[in-house]
């Protein structure tokens, strides 16, 4: 019959039986959302600091994100914080030409949306807004919302989405 070790536990050299399980923990490193190597440490502490985490804030360490390295989608740019450390937001950087915008969605937590730039009309459920630089738009979660450029030049805006990936429930085709 063969031996059997729980995670963490050691044999005793001069008994051979197990000593009190020793707390251990991992730390991963993603590249192309492929595992590219682990580390095994003596704590939790000891792999959230080589991760640059702590278990207070999950990010511990400045980083640096170069804005034209982010991926792209027509007219915006996305960074979803489970990419950078476990950022608890994502952020989509929007440069939308006149009569340009998203199809009727909605997604399960809050939306800000800035406007830098431009003007746009806004459906938030059943109320219209036309806005302008300057103004910031609460989308409040579950509710379908949409915008379209209105304006005769580009539409910048920020949009704040209050969860660390994107997660959208498109409601037109």
């Amino acid at each position: 019959m063969g031996r059997h070790f729980a995670a963490g536990a050691l044999a005793d050299p001069e008994t051979g039986g197990l000593t009190a399980p020793e707390p251990i923990a991992s730390a991963f490193q993603l590249a192309d959302t492929k595992v590219q190597r682990v580390v095994r440490l003596g704590s939790l502490q000891e792999a959230l600091a080589a991760t640059g985490m702590d278990a207070a804030n999950g990010i511990a360490r400045p980083q640096i994100v170069a804005m034209n390295e982010l991926p792209t989608s027509g007219w915006s740019s996305d960074f979803e914080g489970y990419l950078y450390g476990g950022a608890p937001v994502s952020i989509i950087f929007v440069d939308v030409p006149p009569g340009g915008g998203p199809r009727l969605h909605r997604h399960p937590y809050l939306a800000l949306f800035i406007v830098h730039k431009g003007s746009a009309t806004f459906t938030v459920g059943d109320a219209t807004y036309k806005v302008g630089a300057g103004h910031i738009v609460i989308g409040p979660a579950h509710v379908p919302h949409t915008f379209v450029n209105t304006g005769p030049g580009p539409l910048r805006q920020t949009d704040i989405h209050c969860q660390d990936r994107f997660v959208t429930e498109w409601l037109e085709v």
